[in-house]
């Protein structure tokens, strides 16, 4: 029973946080007030929900600061969009397919 207790309320928040970039206490604390207010439904979907509030009110905080922001990046080798996305090795034609549209 302490286990699950300790599980509970000291190990998942601590992951949870980590997964999605938040306090431990920013986690722990959006579960109680989504099972509060909404129940089970409520506590699956606190950590998205306080997760897209943070960024919100982070992007407000820099807009209100006026920070300028880099240009917006996409996928995991965070290239920015102004950029063309550069083609993958699977996606370039074969040069045999290349000189047969050339004919």
């Amino acid at each position: 029973m302490v286990y699950q207790q300790l599980e509970n309320h000291v190990l998942q928040p601590v992951i949870m946080s980590r997964t999605v970039q938040l306090s431990a206490l920013t986690v722990l604390v959006s579960i109680l007030i989504g099972v509060e207010l909404f129940g089970f439904l409520g506590a699956l979907l606190a950590i998205p929900v306080a997760g897209v509030l943070h960024v919100i009110g982070r992007d407000l905080y820099d807009s209100y600061r006026r920070r300028r922001k880099p240009d917006p990046t996409t996928g995991t080798d965070q290239i920015p969009l102004s950029q063309p996305r550069p083609p993958e090795p699977s996606e370039q034609p074969s040069p045999d397919v290349a000189a047969s549209a050339h004919r």
